[in-house]
């Protein structure tokens, strides 16, 4: 972790001065729990956090931290009077005696995108967590000097995800290899090098500008061209297959050495490269994209 930059808050309730600087809360482990008007369940946890606070008082700082700006409602303006309301209400309820301020700047400085947005800070000032969601189990391991697992709450413009756009493509949301299973299906253009059959090792299925009827003779037999080509005796099955639809064109390359040819690229974790599995991935994926139905038949 990084150290939490010090500072000041002025607008501050259930403290005994009416400022309070985070670098005065080291020695003691600090949880600042950001929260905005617009939260139903952020307010609907502070008597929880008020509860937290009574147990763990030698040993931690718990600190509401109520948005004052305008980025979430902006035609409403500041929310400083509705944060302020909503809190008084809570407190008045439950008898609130949790330390809590009231700011808009640490909001922007920490680039908090959503609430809750709940900052764990170690007694030597080091942030320990950026989470959503923490429970006393957690802070009890934090304790005992074990980092708990934490659903992470990201920054503004931390790995930003457009979700119009395909997760993982160049990037979007995460690296373009952090994926377990992935596969590509293109038509094969003038621009793309193609490779000589298809290639299976024990990550990766991939036949670039092979034509269709070869790729479905290859999910469906696991046999490549050259080994089905003039009925060769090293083939159970005929070089021909029939095909029985309207438009049969779709598998024959006519005038046009790019029609009909395709890539496919199938990418699976070390050990799932079993030869019936990868077949039974790329059948699927034909299926759902051509929508063909394919059967074996024996015949004399």
């Amino acid at each position: 972790g990084k150290p939490m930059p010090d500072y000041i808050f002025f607008d501050v309730d259930n403290y005994p001065s009416n400022k309070l600087a985070l670098n005065d809360l080291h020695g003691k482990w600090t949880i600042l729990y950001n929260w905005n008007e617009s939260c139903a369940p952020c307010i609907a946890s502070f008597p929880k956090w008020d509860s937290l606070q009574k147990v763990y008082g030698g040993k931690a700082k718990i600190v509401l931290v109520g948005y004052t700006g305008s980025s979430y409602w902006p035609d409403l303006g500041p929310s400083l009077p509705r944060v302020k309301e909503k809190y008084r209400k809570m407190k008045d309820k439950f008898r609130l005696s949790i330390t809590s301020v009231f700011d808009s700047s640490f909001h922007d400085i920490n680039a908090i995108e959503g609430s809750p947005c709940i900052f764990v800070v170690d007694p030597n000032g080091i942030v320990r967590a950026r989470t959503y969601h923490l429970e006393s189990k957690h802070i009890e391991e934090f304790f005992q000097g074990r980092t708990p697992s934490l659903y992470r709450s990201f920054a503004k413009n931390e790995n930003p995800l457009d979700a119009d756009r395909p997760f993982l493509l160049y990037g979007n949301g995460a690296k373009d290899d952090d994926y377990l299973y992935r596969s590509v299906l293109t038509k094969w253009k003038e621009d793309i090098r193609p490779a000589p059959g298809i290639l299976l090792n024990d990550t990766l299925l991939q036949a670039i500008g092979i034509p269709l009827i070869d790729l479905y003779r290859y999910a469906y037999t696991g046999e490549q061209y050259w080994q089905a080509m003039y009925d060769s005796p090293a083939s159970d099955y005929s070089f021909e297959p029939i095909i029985d639809v309207k438009d049969t064109s779709v598998f024959y390359e006519g005038d046009d050495p790019y029609r009909n040819r395709v890539c496919y690229s199938l990418s699976f974790p070390k050990g799932k490269g079993q030869n019936d599995k990868v077949r039974r991935m790329l059948q699927l994926d034909l299926e759902k994209y051509f929508g063909y139905n394919v059967t074996i038949e024996t015949r004399e």
